[in-house]
């Protein structure tokens, strides 16, 4: 009887064990289906924000393409205008310097015909120098003249009257 107690005992013991050990095996499923409905919560949480994020970066990726796109487009046109302008410079820089040569062959001209100008205005003077000597000469000789023939009129007044 005694061994039976003991085993009865035992048994119980084990029993109680057994149960204790399957609360405790409830106890932990039942945390363990907790926790894993709140890891299916949180993947999904992750998920969401993983999508969102995903979502984000895409949005983030167009509007960098876009910008890329438009800054490439504002410097084709920064690029045209600025070869646009480089031509203009250029044609302007030949039209200043054709100006130039023009203006510096208009300047040599017109020395030229300064110079001219005051080689005929020189000769000019002489020659009218000339022309004054000259209108002077037959103004004494038609001076002479009239004073001889003033003589002479009057020699032959002289004689008229003495005859």
């Amino acid at each position: 009887k005694k061994k039976n107690d003991e085993l009865w005992e035992q048994n119980s013991a084990l029993v109680a064990d057994a149960e204790k050990r399957k609360n405790e095996a409830e106890k932990e499923k039942h945390e363990l289906a907790e926790v894993k409905s709140e890891l299916a919560s949180l993947h999904d949480k992750f998920i969401l924000m993983e999508t969102g994020k995903a979502k984000e970066l895409n949005k983030i990726k167009e509007d960098m393409e876009e910008m890329s796109m438009l800054s490439d487009m504002e410097h084709a046109n920064l690029k045209k205008k600025n070869d646009e302008l480089w031509e203009q410079n250029s044609a302007l820089v030949a039209d200043a310097e054709k100006r130039k040569n023009e203006a510096e062959k208009e300047k040599h001209e017109l020395a030229e015909v300064k110079s001219e100008l005051a080689s005929l205005h020189d000769k000019f003077i002489l020659m009218e120098t000339g022309k004054a000597k000259e209108l002077n000469k037959i103004k004494e000789d038609m001076e002479e003249m009239s004073m001889l023939s003033d003589m002479e009129h009057a020699n032959l007044k002289k004689k008229n009257d003495e005859l």
